[in-house]
C-alpha cells in the first residue's frame, strides 16, 4: 500500500469516526431535548392545573359567589336550587356561580384570549361536553385505579 493511498485511508476512517461521533451528539441532544420539552409540558399542566384547583376552592370555601345574569347566565344544571337567581338592593339580576361554572368560563375565557384550551371531564360528567375522550378516559381509569 502506497503512503498515499494509507493516507487516504486514515482520513477515511477518521471521517467515518468523526461522524459517527457527531451523529451520536445529535441523537443524544434530541433526546435530551424532547425529555426537556416534554418536562417542562408537564410543569406548566401541572400549574394550570393547580390554578384551576385554587380557583375552584376557592369559590367552594366562600359558600355563594354570584355574577350579574347580564354577563353570566343562569347555569341550567343549579336549576334546581332555591337561590339561584337573586336581586341585590340596587335591583341588579344575580345568578349563583359553582366552582364547576366558575372553571368553565375561565377556561373558555381563557381560550379566547390566550389560546389555552381546558375543559372539566369525568367518568360520570353531569354535563353531556364533560365526557372524556378515549386519551381521558383512559388516563382516568389509570388514575382512579392507582387512588
Amino acid at each position: 500500500m502506497s503512503p498515499r493511498q494509507r493516507l487516504t485511508n486514515i482520513i477515511l476512517v477518521f471521517n467515518l469516526f468523526w461522524t459517527l461521533v457527531l451523529a451520536g451528539l445529535t441523537v443524544v441532544s434530541i433526546l435530551q431535548e424532547k425529555k426537556a420539552s416534554r418536562a417542562l409540558a408537564e410543569l406548566e399542566a401541572r400549574a394550570s392545573f393547580d390554578k384551576d384547583i385554587i380557583y375552584r376552592r376557592w369559590v367552594a370555601v366562600q359558600g355563594e359567589v354570584y355574577a350579574p345574569i347580564a354577563i353570566t347566565p343562569p347555569n341550567p344544571y343549579l336549576g334546581h336550587l332555591q337561590d339561584l337567581d337573586l336581586s341585590s338592593t340596587t335591583g341588579h339580576r344575580l345568578t349563583l356561580i359553582n366552582p364547576a361554572y366558575m372553571t368553565r368560563q375561565v377556561h373558555a375565557r381563557s381560550e379566547d384570549q390566550y389560546g389555552f384550551i381546558g375543559h372539566i371531564t369525568s367518568l360520570k360528567p353531569l354535563r353531556p361536553e364533560n365526557l372524556p375522550d378515549p386519551w381521558e378516559k383512559s388516563a382516568l381509569e389509570k388514575f382512579n385505579a392507582t387512588s
